[in-house]
């Protein structure tokens, strides 16, 4: 799928995350297609990267690693953490717990996965108004409007 954009504009910096996640094998199947972090996930960031411009990220090292490489770091805004710093990553036993008592409930989320299969993606889009909060407050590209 091709993004376009116009660069000229330089009032918006977009927010996302890119972690590999522990359970990858279980992870590339989650939406029935083949996800894979270093074929699929790397250069699809990539992509987005040169698209926008003014990317803030969190990511794992193995994703600031591949930015680097890739040449793109200037126009990246980036926080190397583990997944185990992202936020309410404490309370992750108590959301699993929750996610097994929601599993008689048989719903979209949980019919061909286990809690477990997707515990840390949740992790993950819980945090994203922590991630839009610390893009702003930082605003390297000083830039007006954040956007996942």
């Amino acid at each position: 799928m091709k993004i376009t954009y116009d660069k000229k504009r330089k009032d918006i910096t977009f927010c996302t995350m890119l972690f590999k996640m522990p359970a990858q094998g279980s992870f590339n199947t989650l939406k029935r297609m083949d996800r894979g972090f270093e074929n699929f996930y790397l250069p699809s960031l990539k992509r987005l990267i040169e698209t926008f411009g003014r990317v803030a990220l969190w990511c794992d090292q193995e994703t600031a690693d591949y930015i680097k490489q890739a040449g793109l770091a200037k126009n990246v805004s980036m926080r190397v953490m583990n997944m185990s710093d992202l936020p309410h990553w404490s309370e992750r036993g108590e959301w699993l717990k929750i996610l097994h008592q929601m599993k008689k409930y048989r719903g979209n989320l949980l019919r061909r996965k286990t809690p477990e299969q997707w515990i840390d993606y949740l992790m993950m889009i819980n945090a994203k108004p922590a991630i839009l909060d610390w893009a702003a407050t930082t605003n390297k590209f000083k830039t007006d409007y954040f956007m996942w």
